[in-house]
């Protein structure tokens, strides 16, 4: 929780944040992941049984991570909050969420055989749209150092007070941080490319089958990336699709008798934004995961 790890530091007894001039221990991107599973009031239990989805469900009104455990043969996850409604879902219902949502993200043969051309053809002006992304991150970095400014004119002006000034600061020195992480991650250009959108493409596209060969494990390290959210409300899961899956997942089906001009514009708006995920550094590397699938598949007798 403390901001000081990627580069702020906060004092407690005045509730003021400043940016340090150390050197940050980890990325914003990093912190955010850690203080999302500390908010989100993680236990740390120690691991008793290998459920497929340990540790990944969470009770729609507490919060809290459900608990897995076996009952006559079947495998549950409940929540143990005591002033919460009850709450309990078959392992079985969401396997059948996850393999909806697997459907989703597949693509057919015409969606595949587009966004390979137009990946090809953006492979010609890759570098002018780095230069276009580090433009537009750098006028977001001058506009949040206008904005702590403005802020300090308005606090010293006495039209903040001071409690005001520090919240809107801290908020404003976070977001500064998340713009800095994002522009170092464009600078690194070793995998940066749009062979990397292609792999990702191809991968995701296969999650399906992936998913059925895979074994528990890899299938519950599968779940966390591709959701953000796996909410439990009574006997109902919701599955939200993690950012870089969520326009595939969320896309206009196309089907058989839709128009062939469907494609590119749903298409070029995924590429667009997985693209752009990818130039910052926010697009998963799903090659491991599935190249132990692999492994695990040629293992078996």
């Amino acid at each position: 929780n403390n901001p000081f790890y990627f580069g702020l530091i906060r004092i407690k007894s005045t509730n003021e944040t400043f940016t340090g001039i150390h050197e940050t221990l980890i990325g914003k991107a990093l912190f955010d992941s850690v203080h999302a599973v500390l908010t989100g009031k993680a236990n740390a239990q120690t691991q008793r049984h290998a459920f497929a989805f340990r540790r990944l469900l969470t009770c729609a009104s507490c919060t809290y991570l459900l608990i897995g455990e076996r009952q006559k043969g079947r495998v549950y996850y409940r929540c143990h909050t005591k002033q919460c409604p009850t709450t309990s879902i078959r392992e079985d219902t969401v396997s059948s969420e996850v393999r909806h949502l697997l459907e989703r993200i597949r693509v057919d043969e015409r969606e595949r055989t587009y966004f390979k051309a137009k990946l090809l053809k953006l492979r010609e002006t890759w570098t002018t749209r780095k230069q276009d992304e580090r433009k537009s991150l750098d006028l977001r970095l001058a506009q949040l150092n206008d904005r702590l400014n403005r802020l300090t004119d308005a606090y010293l002006d006495q039209a903040l007070d001071k409690p005001m000034f520090e919240e809107r600061k801290r908020n404003l020195l976070f977001e500064r941080k998340t713009a800095e992480q994002n522009l170092t991650n464009l600078q690194r250009t070793d995998q940066v490319n749009p062979d990397k959108v292609e792999k990702f493409l191809e991968l995701a596209g296969d999650a399906w089958l992936s998913n059925q060969m895979a074994k528990p494990e890899k299938q519950r390290e599968m779940v966390r990336i591709l959701t953000s959210n796996r909410e439990v409300a009574g006997k109902n899961v919701t599955l939200k699709p993690s950012l870089p899956f969520a326009e595939i997942a969320n896309r206009a089906s196309i089907t058989d008798c839709a128009p062939q001009r469907d494609i590119p514009r749903t298409w070029d708006r995924i590429l667009d934004i997985l693209t752009s995920l990818n130039t910052q550094g926010q697009l998963p590397d799903l090659t491991q995961l599935f190249k132990q699938r692999d492994e695990e598949s040629l293992a078996d007798p």
